[in-house]
């Protein structure tokens, strides 16, 4: 994504306890978003031109070096239910004043950190805040399946979750998010989602892992392959013999390297 189109605001745990900072960040970026929309330039805003440079490049670098078209863009907030407790609805009462465009809830504290269970309770309580404000409430935390999606959005009145964890190395999560956003506006009793999205053989598996590796190493190089050593590690799971080869995949260092090593995993009768 283009710098200019950077649209997010992270509102760090901390801000939790510091709404009046949260809301004053927010509002900057407003006014940032709407001077860029007028047409302020990266120098009008005061950066070096060196840092403008490196900006320039890293855009040339993700194939959008040519000019973005200035329009007005959404404003995100993601957050968290609290600080070291839940205070979801007097967190929500503030950000909620800011008129963001979403505000994407994590069902956890930050003192929790991804311990525990999140808590979709809370995140249904800021669901019914956010009705009729203007701003979509998007709840996150502990989403397994398709199914789980269906039941939240059902359970919570939120208008659409974020899936983290459950898609590292799964990227085949989402393959049946048309049933998904049918069954979750319907009041039918819910397919059998799961094997709609998961479902996947090993080859399929490793075929997917194989062009993300390549993909991979075509954009950035094989010196920054190690980067992707994480993602390799996370496609190895639910198969027989799966944790020795993950153990593997956390040494590949390129393209080739990782296709042998599947060869001789498949060689060796455990693919």
């Amino acid at each position: 994504m283009p710098v200019e189109e950077r649209r997010f605001v992270w509102i760090g745990a901390g801000l939790i306890r510091t709404p009046e900072l949260a809301c004053s960040i927010i509002q900057a970026a407003k006014r940032g978003i709407d001077d860029w929309v007028h047409g302020q330039t990266l120098e009008q805003a005061g950066f070096k031109q060196a840092r403008i440079d490196a900006f320039h490049r890293l855009n040339r670098r993700r194939g959008s070096g040519t000019p973005t078209s200035r329009r007005t863009l959404p404003l995100s907030v993601k957050t968290r239910v609290g600080y070291d407790e839940v205070t979801v609805e007097t967190w929500l009462e503030e950000l909620l004043k800011e008129q963001p465009t979403v505000i994407s809830l994590h069902g956890r504290t930050l003192k929790q950190m991804y311990r525990g269970s999140a808590d979709w309770s809370a995140i249904s309580r800021a669901a019914a805040m956010a009705k009729g404000s203007g701003t979509l409430l998007l709840g996150n935390g502990d989403i397994q399946s398709p199914g789980d999606i269906v039941s939240r959005v059902r359970e919570t009145g939120v208008d659409g979750v974020l899936v983290g964890r459950a898609a590292l190395g799964a990227p085949w999560f989402f393959h049946a998010k048309e049933q998904v956003r049918q069954q979750a506006c319907e009041s039918c009793v819910m397919g059998n989602l799961m094997d709609l999205s998961l479902a996947v053989s090993q080859e399929e598996r490793f075929a997917v892992l194989v062009d993300h590796a390549q993909q991979f190493q075509a954009f950035f190089g094989q010196k920054q392959f190690y980067r992707m050593r994480k993602h390799l590690a996370w496609y190895c799971k639910g198969f027989s013999h799966a944790a020795s080869l993950r153990a593997q995949m956390v040494r590949v260092s390129s393209v080739d390297e990782l296709t042998q090593v599947l060869a001789d995993f498949k060689g060796a009768g455990t693919g």
